[in-house]
């Protein structure tokens, strides 16, 4: 599956905040700095980590799938909770299955992966899972030097007393944020995708590119909100011959420019894929 590039999706676009954003650093006793700082890089800046806005994008096409098609096996599971760590978890791909595949099949690497990839459910076949690399990969977001004020907000919450529902007596607590305005560079790479796994990534951007997108901590107190810029780009590659993957080692082309409606064309993809495997799972019922 990824022992040669076959195509890549490229996009390249601004995650701006449309209120106050946090992503917390490690924890500090040092009474001159805030208790919950932000997590910053070496220069001291902010920045929004590639796996957890893949975590988010994860999440999100989850929450699609799982509306449409029921069976965890067909749609999404639970990959990273264990079925000793919460009742009757749902895995796609259970480590016991896994290496019984592993010692059935391991004289051909192709034919393990084709085996595994036809258990894994839909959203572990895009963003990867214990048994397969995900064809996703989400750079860091470095926030922009043009937008950055060069000073976080700090401020200041009191933890609440549920007997009482009054301020809990000593819990006053400062924490640091990121204002509103501020940009953040993104870049998505999805490589070696069928056509409704990159239906299922733009899908899962949608609420970003509606203003409705969220991330980081303290999201139900109002922080978090983002949006995608207008500005973004989605350009997609396909080797054609040697030729052509010769000019994307060099840096010669970043691929083609897609339309708002090759776009579109993607996203119905997934949502006929999701009906199909709709459509199976009633028919075994």
């Amino acid at each position: 599956m990824f022992d040669q590039l076959r195509d890549r999706l490229t996009i390249t676009g601004q995650i701006v905040t449309r209120s106050a954003l946090r992503i917390g650093g490690e924890r500090t006793t040092d009474p001159t700095l805030s208790d919950l700082p932000l997590l910053r890089d070496d220069r001291g800046q902010p920045f929004i980590p590639g796996a957890s806005f893949k975590g988010v994008l994860r999440s999100s096409a989850e929450a699609l799938v799982r509306a449409t098609v029921r069976d965890p096996h067909r749609g999404a599971c639970e990959p990273f909770i264990t079925e000793t760590e919460k009742e009757n978890a749902v895995i796609c791909l259970t480590r016991q299955e896994a290496n019984k595949l592993k010692n059935k099949i391991k004289e051909n690497d192709k034919d393990l992966t084709k085996a595994i990839l036809a258990r894994l459910c839909m959203a572990c076949q895009t963003f990867g899972s214990p048994w397969l690399a995900s064809h996703l990969s989400v750079a860091d977001l470095p926030v922009d030097k043009d937008s950055w004020i060069g000073h976080v907000e700090t401020r200041h919450g009191v933890a609440i007393d549920r007997d009482t529902g009054t301020a809990a007596e000593k819990k006053l607590y400062a924490y640091e944020v990121v204002p509103a305005g501020i940009h953040f560079d993104l870049t998505l790479t999805l490589e070696n995708a069928k056509d409704w796994q990159r239906g299922m990534v733009l899908a899962a951007l949608l609420p970003f590119m509606r203003g409705e997108g969220t991330l980081g901590g303290f999201t139900s107190r109002g922080l978090g909100w983002a949006k995608l810029d207008e500005g973004y780009s989605v350009r997609y590659w396909q080797a054609k011959d040697a030729n052509s993957l010769l000019e994307l080692a060099l840096a010669l082309t970043r691929g083609d420019e897609i339309s708002l409606v090759r776009q579109q064309e993607w996203v119905k993809t997934f949502h006929d894929e999701l009906r199909h495997r709709a459509q199976k799972e009633s028919t075994h019922a």
